[in-house]
């Protein structure tokens, strides 16, 4: 397993209480936020904002290039999946 990818899934944990192994690069970033919050926050703005932040606070993420360029106009323009996200940070 990659530094980024133990590192999410701990982000994850923390943002809507996924567990590692019950999703996968398809699985929906929406999906796993309104699972844990069906109702309110929203997913867009606070739950993609709140994603974000958790990424930054993150030991690992903190000093990882790619984490700090992350923004939301990343997650409206085309980050929609776990894999999606991974991508992004491993790239």
């Amino acid at each position: 397993m990659s530094d980024v990818q133990e590192n999410l899934e701990t982000v994850l944990d923390k943002w809507c209480g996924s567990e590692a192994g019950t999703y996968g690069a398809g699985t929906i970033l929406r999906d796993m936020w309104e699972q844990a919050y069906p109702t309110t926050p929203a997913y867009d703005p606070q739950g993609i904002n709140n994603l974000i932040n958790q990424i930054h606070k993150n030991s690992f993420f903190k000093h990882h290039d790619r984490a700090k360029e992350l923004e939301y106009g990343h997650f409206v323009g085309g980050i929609k999946t776990y894999g999606n996200l991974y991508d992004f940070l491993e790239s």
